[in-house]
């Protein structure tokens, strides 16, 4: 089995989960960006970047998961549009399109 390489995590460039995580936060407000839990995740992900053993591999994949809840559940709520909501409201104004053409 050939070596591991393991990458130094203050070497230039982004590794696959410090990318995705990236895109991760770029969902979130600013505000939860920018941090104390964004910057621990950052640095979590670094490290698996870096190569670490089976072990602690595991443990910074979790504490980065548990991070990214905690950020999540911190995050606004956004309302999503519904359907139903927009066929209502289509409705609406053809009634009110009716009425005004009725008068």
């Amino acid at each position: 089995m050939p070596p591991r390489t393991i990458r130094n995590p203050a070497a230039p460039g982004k590794g696959k989960v410090e990318k995705a995580l990236d895109k991760d936060l770029a969902r979130l407000p600013e505000k939860l960006r920018e941090g104390a839990l964004a910057a621990s995740a950052r640095m979590l992900a670094k490290r698996l970047d870096a190569g670490l053993s089976a072990r602690d591999a595991t443990t910074a994949a979790r504490e980065l998961r548990v991070t990214m809840d905690k950020l999540s559940q911190a995050a606004p709520i956004q309302k999503t549009e519904d359907v139903g909501d927009e066929l209502q409201q289509r409705r609406q104004e053809r009634l009110r399109a009716a009425e005004g053409a009725g008068s």
